[in-house]
């Protein structure tokens, strides 16, 4: 048998932080246990070495080759990118790309062709949802397979290109349910949210302004709608660029919202665990990694019901959906959530920690994984 070699070309595994680094770490470590005997290469977008290697599994981390473009230097980015491509496909000799962002879908698409490799692309959210550009759209038709985060991306794409029956598969998020568990939180979180009264409302989420769909300015709203007596605090986990219009909508609602800014790795389940409720109706949200974390941890949830979010609560059965652009909407499903007037199954965590553990663990991932090359 030929020896299988799999080179991915992704933004980042560990720079910057976000959704699809960690859904790119999540396949990667997949994929030194489902296919064992593969050589791994990684060509990142923005970072030539692992700016943070203890985020990868260590067998992960002792198999894969990583090369990728430096943000120093004049030469742009992406010529970089490209260059490293380029070089890695030619010494490697891959038998499958792995498109990691419809931005790259051009390129692997060449490395695919010129190397007679099989090519897998990626698909998150609202970048994938309308692709019209030829070249990007022409990449994914011919793409041998479209792997999506959600059902709700994959019936986007569906909409808008023109796929053969079966090309598209999904494989959601997983969580680490060793890491997101219910408990107690730490003395040191309590202790900074000592002034932050119980019942707590959190969300955790970037706070750029090109993300604004992830919908803190309508839960200020709806907490505008609730008169005192009901209306419960408010944690927000993040930061960015959006934080000055935020805290200045706050400030004219007369909405007290602690911002409490980027919160560290080991900081994130104790958040979780010091909360009453997690909420945030985005509108734009490819699958809703956050939702599930919360989850693993015991909390209930509400989500918005437009977008990958619907997936992450399997379709309501896990929490709330609710119009994510309509604050009374969502005033009223905080109380009824807080005030116990919802199903009791949403606010079941241990049924909920159960529902996860089964439909998002690590295990049904790698499962899922292995489907896909069989």
């Amino acid at each position: 048998m030929a020896e299988e070699r799999i080179l991915l070309v992704l933004p980042s595994l560990t720079a910057m932080g976000g959704g699809i680094e960690l859904y790119c770490r999540q396949l990667i470590g997949a994929l030194t246990r489902v296919r064992p005997q593969a050589k791994l290469h990684a060509v990142l977008g923005r970072e030539a070495t692992l700016a943070q290697p203890e985020l990868l599994d260590a067998p992960a981390l002792a198999r894969l080759g990583v090369s990728g473009a430096d943000a120093r230097g004049r030469i742009p980015r992406i010529s970089q990118l490209v260059a490293a491509a380029g070089r890695a496909a030619l010494s490697f000799r891959p038998t499958l790309v792995v498109c990691g962002h419809v931005n790259y879908a051009v390129l692997c698409q060449r490395l695919a062709w010129l190397g007679g490799a099989r090519l897998w692309t990626l698909l998150y959210g609202i970048e994938a949802w309308n692709v019209r550009a030829r070249g990007p759209a022409r990449a994914l038709v011919a793409s041998d397979r479209l792997i999506s985060i959600s059902s709700f991306t994959a019936a986007q794409v569906l909409r808008t290109l023109p796929l053969e029956p079966g090309k598209l598969s999904v494989l959601p998020n997983a969580v680490d349910l060793e890491r997101f568990r219910p408990g107690a939180p730490s003395a040191a979180i309590e202790t900074r949210l000592r002034n932050l009264a119980r019942p707590r409302l959190l969300t955790v989420c970037r706070l750029d302004a090109a993300e604004a769909y992830k919908g803190v300015d309508f839960v200020i709203e709806a907490l505008a709608l609730l008169p005192a007596a009901k209306r419960p605090s408010y944690l927000m986990v993040g930061n960015g660029s959006d934080l000055p219009r935020l805290r200045a909508l706050a400030a004219a609602r007369s909405v007290d919202v602690e911002f409490y800014g980027r919160a560290g790795d080991g900081e994130l389940p104790d958040l979780y665990r010091a909360s009453n409720l997690y909420v945030m109706p985005s509108r734009n949200e490819g699958f809703g990694y956050v939702f599930i974390e919360a989850m693993a941890c015991g909390l209930p949830v509400i989500a918005g019901c437009v977008d990958g979010s619907v997936d992450a609560l399997a379709g309501g059965s896990l929490g709330l959906l609710v119009n994510p652009i309509d604050p009374r909407a969502i005033a009223d499903a905080i109380v009824a959530q807080l005030e116990g007037r919802t199903p009791a199954a949403l606010r079941d965590g241990a049924r909920l920690r159960s529902e996860v553990a089964s439909r998002f663990s690590q295990d049904a991932f790698d499962r899922t994984l292995a489907a896909l090359f069989a």
